[in-house]
């Protein structure tokens, strides 16, 4: 158990650390944030999709989002590390993409639709498969994270309440298709 605790953190530690050298390598060279978040339906624009879990507005909005990341993102590896990665993975572009199609126009930036994504995906396996250790889980999740519920309302335009709602939406069909799988091997063994 330790083990995979270990192999777990360190997985999603190296996530963050990688955040925290792009806004570190972002200041550096000068790069305007808001140019490589999600710009909605910029045809030119497309693969800010994928860097916008990358950049951050500031320091602080950086911090916000890779403790949501450990967090989240350490239990999520603590189940599967290939769930984390392609949980991961599929969150960054389900979500980017539904804000790309359907966002206000604003350049939406930051991990926090990750964020979301992982908090729902949590959430909705252990509505799924209703295990005692992903049930355990949720209730912590929601015990000291439930109030993240409110950021999937508008309420500051500088928040992109689109890109929590998308995350959150990627991370039910994510665990979703989680709980298929597993169900599916389950029976053929």
């Amino acid at each position: 158990m330790l083990r995979r605790l270990a192999k777990a953190l360190t997985l999603v530690t190296a996530v963050v650390l990688l955040e925290v050298l792009a806004h570190a390598a972002a200041i550096g060279v000068g790069l305007r944030p808001e140019l490589y978040g999600v710009l909605p339906r910029s045809d030119s624009r497309w693969f800010t999709i994928f860097s916008a879990p990358f950049v951050h507005a500031n320091s602080s909005h950086l911090m916000s989002n890779c403790t949501g990341l450990l967090v989240f993102g350490s239990m999520v590896a603590l189940r599967s590390r290939l769930l984390f990665l392609f949980g991961s993975a599929c969150i960054i572009a389900i979500s980017g993409g539904l804000v790309w199609l359907f966002g206000r126009e604003a350049a939406h930036l930051g991990a926090s639709g990750w964020v979301y994504g992982l908090w729902g995906m949590l959430i909705s396996i252990a509505w799924l498969d209703r295990k005692l250790k992903s049930v355990l889980m949720a209730v912590v999740v929601v015990f000291f994270y439930g109030g993240m519920v409110w950021g999937l309302v508008p309420s500051d335009s500088r928040i992109s309440f689109e890109m929590h709602l998308a995350g959150v939406m990627s991370g039910v069909l994510v665990a979703g298709l989680y709980a298929r799988l597993t169900s599916a091997c389950l029976s053929n063994s």
